[in-house]
């Protein structure tokens, strides 16, 4: 019978569920897709929920691994019920998965109602993704369900500062920043559209190339705002002028027309 001590020696000894669980996660996401790999973690997980008190986390990495057919028959339904069970017992990220699950109709009927419930409470409970994925619901660019420009933009809002709900959430989610920042220049609000697409030029959670996505975007931002109200307006006054040449070395905006832009008014630094 596989041991967790087959591979990480005294390392999980004495053997809690939380360090099973570890090793069972490890094999699933570091275990180079090898089938082998994931009979061991299916091994572990079948441990920890098959018993009076299951391990909500466990069940919700069975769903997953239900859900995508990792060691296991693909089974949509199966994953629901899994996702069900550990968001009854309290795992935020089976409430996440559950809610996808109604948005997308996967192995449930499609309800955006209940969908939206859920990331509400995912949400609530410090998961911004689920703030984000909360806000496409609402945004007429993703779903025409219930579509609420200003909803939209409240949930991206939470997600994009990192959650008004837990002040332990540190950062925002990128996405959120992106899509926020992009609908705040489409309506004119350029200065509040600038500073949320420099959260996402500054998110240390995604890559460098989606960091120069924001900072183009930034850029765009900027021109816009001083084509239409000059350097009077509130955002070419709040203008740091302290790093004016790295912002101009490291952002290119191709086939913009930006020779009639003072170029001591293309950075911004939030304080």
């Amino acid at each position: 019978m596989f041991q967790p001590a087959d591979i990480v020696g005294e390392k999980l000894t004495p053997e809690t569920d939380d360090s099973i669980f570890a090793l069972a996660e490890n094999l699933v996401y570091e275990g180079e897709s090898e089938d082998s790999f994931y009979l061991d973690a299916i091994e572990l997980l079948r441990g920890l929920i098959s018993r009076d008190s299951p391990y909500p986390a466990a069940l919700n990495l069975m769903g997953k691994m239900r859900l995508e057919g990792l060691g296991v028959e693909k089974d949509n339904k199966m994953s629901v019920e899994l996702f069900q069970q550990a968001h009854n017992l309290g795992n935020v990220s089976a409430t996440h998965n559950l809610a996808l699950c109604y948005r997308d109709g996967c192995g449930v009927e499609q309800n955006f109602d209940q969908a939206i419930e859920l990331f509400k409470s995912a949400a609530e409970r410090g998961t911004m993704k689920s703030a984000w994925e909360l806000g496409t619901l609402f945004d007429p660019d993703h779903y025409l369900h219930n579509s609420n420009l200003e909803k939209a933009k409240h949930w991206y809002k939470i997600a994009a500062v990192g959650g008004k709900y837990h002040a332990q959430v540190v950062g925002g989610y990128y996405q959120a920043q992106y899509d926020l920042a992009d609908i705040l220049n489409a309506e004119k609000e350029y200065f509040d559209a600038y500073y949320f697409a420099t959260l996402a030029t500054r998110n240390k959670m995604v890559t460098k190339e989606e960091n120069k996505e924001a900072a183009e975007l930034r850029t765009r931002i900027y021109i816009n705002d001083y084509q239409q109200n000059g350097p009077e307006s509130e955002l070419s006054k709040a203008m740091d002028k302290s790093i004016i040449e790295e912002m101009h070395k490291r952002i290119v905006l191709p086939g913009a027309q930006i020779s009639n832009v003072p170029l001591d008014l293309v950075g911004f630094t939030l304080g």
